[in-house]
Order: structure tokens, then C-alpha cells, then sequence
């Protein structure tokens, strides 16, 4: 197999980075991004860390507090199993009985446990290394998965320890395992894999770009089955989620199971993985020759200075960076940043600016890796509007307190309507709250509609409390939370196949926001990318992605098939048990002769703090001119059931029909 290394990786961007649905209704798929954390190490001109744990320096850790940096989760899926995860000394490490490791004590029952990672450099390539070993009472049963690779193409990647080997899961089956010559646990049938509880590590390096996939375990290299590499789904040039995983994920009968991890790292060479899990001497694999590689050119432009002409608080601009060049390669990427902000990933992108001095960075990225930036400064002042100055106001479109209980007589429709359940909250006085059974989907109070003009841009903000002990459900099963639908439906039209619905929901503590347009599909294309060819297409999946963002997925086994598209907000989780505000900014994009463009806008706050901001997205085509939200509904749902008997409120709705300036954030809350 083709030997590779990937250099002069840059840290993560910071934005809501996209990835598909697999369901609308039915669940949507975990894609989660944070901010790169590093841990201090020492990095060379043409390597990067970005993760580096030895453990050792860690105060000990019980699982059930917010975890240490540079980890973004541990005890993922189940915070009932949280006191399952630990960092103690109580069994040594991989360099003897002093130092520390990372421990999993496993439950006999299908959860996701381990250390997490939640990370998206715009690369196809990564190196990861680590000790590894397990306790003596260990059974196997099924598979062990121990190490979840970052999506491709919506595949889910991982190796595990499976049957009598070692092998390579692409998402719908165990399409590589190690062959009989290299076999890691060639008696595995008569428990050798159980009785070893050796410490062992492991040197892994995986490109998407080229179809590679290359492991060592104790200085061994693997061989595949097969010759190459077709794993499924791997035709992209870079990773699309956003997340690592050791650990991953029990099976039933594993009662008696232990994991420890230690020296966990993932870099962009080789020689850092190596130096890091302290193999000097040992029998490691050789680094591979980094090839010289000039940097590439980055050109964002010329400053700008602009006037807001109509008061309206923003003003139009245009960047191009098209003019940026590689001198032994080409450039692969653009990408548009404001602070850890992500405007655009084109290299000619028309923003709406505020009012103000803006730092506008434009990275560009080379065919091996290496990146370059540019800045240029874009300064807009305020104009004359005739009014003293003043700019227009937002006409407010709906605006509730949830004061009382009388909600129908407030427009508000469907079930729960009559019955909204309306409580005392310390801090808020009179909330809605949404109360779940134990492994009910819905609540037992129904959803509540309310229409209201419709507006082809809209800033919808709300505050939420989950409570104390709220659990999110494991997988890709929601809450589904807000949607809001648009006036090419009834009053009455379902969320999941509609002619347009827009999702705002938290997922594992994470803002999500979705879309589905499955009434616009051509269902006689499926799977072709009518973009520039038709405006006569779905444009949230099945029929090609319309922006610069990956296509939706395209669902549905039998009969017409559906779609859905997401993003996922760079930010913290949210913590239990206090309120956050929340406001998020919708405009629909522009319809030129009849044709679509890719500037609809998506901008979310998060009490008062901007963590997302996107000028480039297509919600409409020109076969649908005229689409415009019109309705909201608040539905909260859970597909697989709600982990257990909990609760969440919602207060102070409001929604304008234009944007308005970011909140402030609520009197005493901690801001993320």
C-alpha cells in the first residue's frame, strides 16, 4: 500500500461544519465540532499536535465532572455510566506502576464510553498513536472497538479487535481484516486475545484522500486481506466529522471488562506519534521521507472601506481570493475566517458585514497540507438615514412569555394547544416546560404551532433550561426541539417531508441546525447533482449539493426518498440545571433571473456570544422564488425514547422578521 505522511496542518477553524442526516424523523448524525485544544508540546516547523495525553499530570479524574483538557467528552453517550470512566494510578501505565493511564470499566449492555476528541482540520490525513491493554478477566463478545476513526463521506470508520483479528469496520460491514501472516491474535479461538494483558502499543496512519490505511502494533505492520483499500464512502479528499474515539463502545456480556489507555496522540507525522509514546529504541515503524513542498501564495485582496446606505446596520461586500497560487502544487482549499468565525469556504464570497472594523483572514490550502493566510481589513460606517441615524427596527413577527396557560387564545394550534403544562421557575417565574416518561419519544404535553408573517429573513431567540440529571440519548436520535415551516405548506404539514423545514435543536449539548426540502426533490434524479442544470431539485440531498457545503443525505428504502442537512455550532456543551439564552438569525438566499445563489445566511448566538456566522448557503432554488417561513412549531421529540424521566423549559420566545443585533447575555449566567 502506498506509504504517506501529511506536514504543516493548521489548527481547527472554529466553525459549525456541516455533515448529513441520515434521517430527518428519524434521528440525525453525531457531528460535533470544538475548538482545538493544545497541550503545550513541543511541535516541529513541519508537524502538529493535535492532541497529545500522557495522563501522568492529570489530577485524578472520577468521570463525572467536566473533563480535563484537551478532551471534549468523556463518558459520552450515558452520563448514568459516567462513574465508569476514570484517570487513576491505580494500575500504573505503559512505562511501569508509578504513572497514570486512562481506564474504561466496561457495562454489559451497547453504550459508547471513552475519551473524545472533537477536532476537524480540513486534511486528508492523520497519524494516531497509543498504549493499549485490557484486564485478565476480559470476554470477548462480538467485537472490541477500540479506536473511532472521523467520518468519510457519512461512513462510520473504526478498527476493532473482531473474530480471530484485527480488522477495519467501513460503516456497513468489517470490509478489511489483518491476513493470516499478520494476524495480531492468531489463537484467538483459544482465548490468547482474553489471557494477553500485556501492554501493547499501536501506530496507525489513515488518508481518505488516498484510500490508506496502515497500522502497527508493537513495531509489526499489519497486512489487509486485500490489496487496496476500497473502503466505503473513503472518494473525498478530507475527513467530514469531527471527532476521535478510544474506547468506543461496550457489548453486551462484557460485565466483568476493563480498558486502560495511555500516551494518546494524534499528529500530522509520524515521527511525533513515535517520539510521544517514548519508543526510542524500539522496534518502530521507519518514518517516511516528508517530501519539500513550497509553501502556497495566499492573496485576500486589498482593504476595504464601505457605508452602510441604508441604515440597515449591515453593508454587502465582496472577497476573492482567486488569486491565490501554489507554486509546485495546487490550491485545494479557501476558506474565509473572521476571528475563529467561518465566513465562507469560497474563494469569491459576497458577506453581510456589520456596522465596524472587521479582521478578515483568508486561509488557503495546498494539495499536501500545507497552509498560508492573509488578512485584509474591511471597515464599514454607518450612513445617513434620514432619521437622525436611527436604523430600521425589526417588525416583531411573534413574541411569548408563556405567562399563563391560555396559549389557543394566543394563536397558538395543534395538540398541545389547551394543555400547554406552564410552571414556576425560581429564576424565569412563569416557563414552559416539556416533561418526558422514561423511554417515551414525545412529551406528555403535545406540540404548539403559531404562524406568523411570512418573511423570507428571520432572528428567532429563546431561553432553555435542561434539568438537573438531563440525559442525551447515545447515537443520532435528537432531541428534535423548534422548526420552523414555510408557506408553500398547509397549517397543518408534518416536519419530515415537507417543501421546507428548518430544525433547531440541541444534540448531546451541542447546537444543531438542520434542513429538509424532501417535496422539492426530483425524485426521477436521484442521486445526480442538478446544480446548474435544473432548479427543479432537491436542495438538502438526492439531488447534489447546491452551496460549497457536502449534499445531504438522501433517504428512504421503499417509495419517495427524503433528505436532510445539518450543521453543528462550534461551542461548549451546554451545562444542566442553569438557563442559556439562544438566538439564531435565518435569511433566505437570493433568487438572481430565475436561478439560486449561495448567499442565504445562518448566525447563531449563544447568550450574546456569536459562535457561528454563514453567508454562504442555499435554502431555495429559483423554482421556489417565493419560499418563506411562516410558522413555528415546538415539538420536541426523542426517536429511540428518552434515556429516562426528565424535564426542560422554555421561555421568552421571541421572533423579528429582519436581523437584529446579538443579545446581551442574561443577568448572572456564565457565558461559554
Amino acid at each position: 500500500m502506498k506509504k504517506n505522511t501529511f506536514s504543516d496542518l493548521t489548527e481547527n477553524a472554529g466553525k459549525g461544519i456541516v455533515t448529513q442526516l441520515n434521517r430527518i424523523n428519524k434521528g440525525l448524525l453525531l457531528a460535533i465540532v470544538l475548538v482545538l485544544l493544545f497541550m503545550g508540546l513541543p511541535l516541529s516547523a513541519q508537524a502538529k499536535v493535535y492532541i497529545g495525553d500522557h495522563f501522568d499530570s492529570q489530577a485524578d479524574y472520577d468521570g463525572c465532572i467536566d473533563p480535563p483538557a484537551p478532551w471534549s467528552s468523556y463518558s459520552w453517550s450515558n452520563e448514568a455510566e459516567c462513574n465508569r470512566i476514570g484517570i487513576n494510578g491505580d494500575s500504573g501505565d505503559a512505562h511501569g506502576s508509578t504513572g497514570k493511564s486512562f481506564q474504561i470499566n466496561w457495562p454489559g449492555k451497547i453504550i459508547e464510553l471513552g475519551a473524545q476528541y472533537r477536532t476537524s482540520p480540513a486534511v486528508g490525513s492523520f497519524w494516531t498513536g497509543f498504549w493499549w491493554r485490557h484486564n485478565a478477566d476480559y470476554v470477548m463478545v462480538e467485537q472490541d472497538k477500540f479506536i473511532y476513526f472521523p467520518e468519510v463521506g457519512g461512513n462510520r470508520t473504526m478498527l476493532s479487535h473482531y473474530g480471530n483479528s484485527l480488522c477495519f469496520f467501513d460503516g456497513s460491514s468489517y470490509s478489511l481484516c489483518a491476513d493470516s501472516g499478520a494476524n495480531p491474535y492468531p489463537d484467538y479461538s483459544s482465548s490468547a486475545y482474553e489471557n494477553d494483558t500485556s501492554w501493547h502499543y499501536y501506530v496507525i496512519f489513515v488518508s481518505a484522500a488516498d484510500k490508506d490505511l496502515r497500522v502497527w502494533r508493537d513495531g509489526n505492520e499489519l497486512t489487509w486481506d486485500n490489496d487496496n483499500l476500497n473502503v466505503n464512502g473513503w472518494n473525498s479528499s478530507t475527513f467530514d466529522a469531527d471527532f476521535w474515539y478510544w474506547g468506543y463502545q461496550s457489548r453486551v456480556g462484557w460485565t466483568n471488562n476493563i480498558s486502560w489507555f495511555d500516551d494518546i496522540i494524534l499528529a500530522s507525522t509520524e515521527a511525533e506519534v513515535i517520539d510521544f509514546l517514548g519508543l526510542s529504541g524500539a522496534a518502530v515503524p521507519a518514518p517516511d521521507p516528508t517530501p519539500t513542498n513550497s509553501q502556497p501564495v495566499a492573496i485576500a485582496g486589498s482593504d476595504l472601506t464601505l457605508t452602510d446606505t441604508d441604515g440597515s446596520g449591515f453593508e454587502q461586500i465582496q472577497l476573492d481570493g482567486s488569486g491565490s497560487s501554489d507554486p509546485d502544487g495546487t490550491i485545494v482549499s479557501h476558506q474565509w475566517r473572521e476571528g475563529s468565525v467561518i465566513l465562507s469556504n469560497s474563494p469569491i464570497a459576497t458577506l453581510n458585514l456589520a456596522v465596524g472594523t472587521h479582521t478578515i483572514t483568508l486561509i488557503v490550502t495546498d494539495n499536501n497540507g500545507a497552509q498560508t493566510t492573509d488578512n485584509l481589513i474591511a471597515s464599514i460606517t454607518a450612513g445617513d438615514t434620514g432619521d437622525g441615524g436611527s436604523s430600521p427596527s425589526a417588525e416583531v413577527l411573534l413574541q411569548e412569555s408563556f405567562d399563563n396557560a391560555s396559549t389557543a387564545t394566543r394563536g397558538w394550534y395543534d395538540a398541545g394547544s389547551t394543555s400547554p403544562l406552564i410552571v414556576t421557575d425560581a429564576q424565569k417565574g412563569k416557563v414552559l416546560e416539556y416533561a418526558y416518561a422514561s423511554g417515551a419519544s414525545t412529551p406528555t404535553t403535545g406540540a404548539l404551532r403559531h404562524q406568523f408573517t411570512e418573511s423570507d429573513e428571520v432572528t428567532l431567540s429563546y431561553n432553555v433550561k435542561y434539568q438537573s440529571g438531563w440525559s442525551w440519548i447515545a447515537g443520532d436520535s435528537g432531541p428534535h426541539e423548534f422548526y420552523l415551516m414555510t408557506n408553500l405548506d398547509h397549517a397543518f404539514k408534518g416536519p419530515a417531508e415537507s417543501h421546507g423545514t428548518t430544525y433547531i435543536e440541541m444534540h448531546q449539548g451541542w447546537q444543531r441546525l438542520g434542513f429538509q426540502d424532501a417535496l422539492n426533490i426530483d425524485q426521477t434524479n436521484i442521486g445526480s447533482n442538478l446544480a446548474n442544470l435544473s432548479e427543479n431539485r432537491g436542495v438538502f440531498g438526492c439531488n447534489g449539493t447546491s452551496d460549497t457545503y457536502a449534499d445531504g443525505i438522501c433517504w428512504g428504502n421503499t417509495g419517495a426518498k427524503i433528505n436532510g442537512k445539518l450543521w453543528d455550532v462550534d461551542m461548549l456543551p451546554v451545562q444542566n440545571n442553569r438557563w442559556y439564552q439562544v438566538k439564531v438569525h435565518f435569511k433566505m438566499n437570493s433568487i438572481v433571473n430565475g436561478v439560486g445563489v449561495a448567499d442565504g445566511v445562518m448566525e447563531y448566538w449563544l447568550d450574546g456570544q456569536l459562535k457561528m456566522s454563514l453567508h454562504d448557503v442555499m435554502i431555495r432554488t429559483g423554482a421556489n422564488a417565493n419560499l418563506k417561513w411562516n410558522q413555528i412549531m415546538i415539538a420536541p421529540y426523542f426517536h429511540n425514547g428518552t434515556p429516562k424521566a426528565q424535564k426542560f423549559w422554555i421561555d421568552d420566545l421571541l421572533i423579528n422578521s429582519t436581523s437584529a443585533t446579538a443579545p446581551s447575555a442574561p443577568t448572572g449566567l456564565r457565558i461559554l
